[in-house]
């Protein structure tokens, strides 16, 4: 690649840069406020021989997303940072105090599927929380499903079925039960009627609240290639 590649430069309040190709031509660089734009280009220059790798896999459309080490995603309303190690036969082992996760390095060329399976892994939570609302609320549920969903975080059947998406684990608790009681809250009232409305607030007095945060982060809950099938 003799030409540079093309910067998308986002500050923001995490403690770390972390870089992401965006296709085979153009950069994502997310910095703490107040990082200088020659720290940036230093950083980049420095590892130019794996961001080109990361430009061409992007490129090519293939798996295999390399994060840098340090690199940060969102998890529970917080930030977890990555790190490569030899793990053995495991593919991942993440210490929760230190909010780090630890992936195999012979696994590194495929970072993207390693961090998925671990929020796949995680998002088992959200089925005992929607359990515990249901309950506690009284509302009747006759199954709860997770999967990777595009658009939505949550839907319901008249049968009383509900999905939940399995991105909902990055978003603080407050977030998860939201779209947890909004969901519930439709086995009632199938609509967005104002009773539906009266009903959720009952719950979630602050909803109109979480709505916002949900629609102000969820480029980053969304973000690529996590979701992606």
């Amino acid at each position: 690649m003799s030409k540079k590649p093309d910067i998308s430069l986002i500050f923001s309040k995490r403690k770390s840069i972390g870089i992401r190709a965006l296709d085979g031509s153009s950069l994502q660089v997310r910095a703490p406020i107040g990082t200088s734009h020659q720290y940036i280009e230093d950083l980049i220059e420095k590892n130019m021989v794996r961001i080109k790798k990361m430009l061409e896999h992007a490129g090519k459309k293939t798996s295999g997303a390399l994060y840098l080490e340090g690199e940060e995603f969102p998890y529970q309303g917080d930030r977890i940072s990555i790190h490569y190690r030899d793990l053995g036969e495991a593919s991942w082992r993440f210490e929760h105090e230190d909010r780090k996760l630890f992936i195999n390095i012979e696994l590194k060329d495929y970072a993207d599927q390693v961090l998925k399976d671990f929020y796949t892994e995680r998002a088992k939570a959200l089925h005992n929380r929607c359990l515990r609302l249901a309950k506690e609320h009284g509302f009747p549920v006759s199954k709860i499903s997770l999967r990777w969903n595009k658009s939505r975080w949550g839907s319901c059947s008249s049968r009383g079925a509900i999905s939940l998406s399995n991105a909902l684990i990055m978003a603080p608790a407050e977030i998860q039960d939201y779209i947890i009681l909004h969901e519930l809250c439709h086995l009632r009232h199938p609509n967005h009627s104002a009773d539906f409305y009266d009903e959720l607030a009952k719950y979630d007095p602050q909803h109109l609240v979480h709505r916002k945060w949900l629609r102000d982060n969820a480029h980053e809950l969304r973000a690529k290639p996590l979701i992606r099938d």
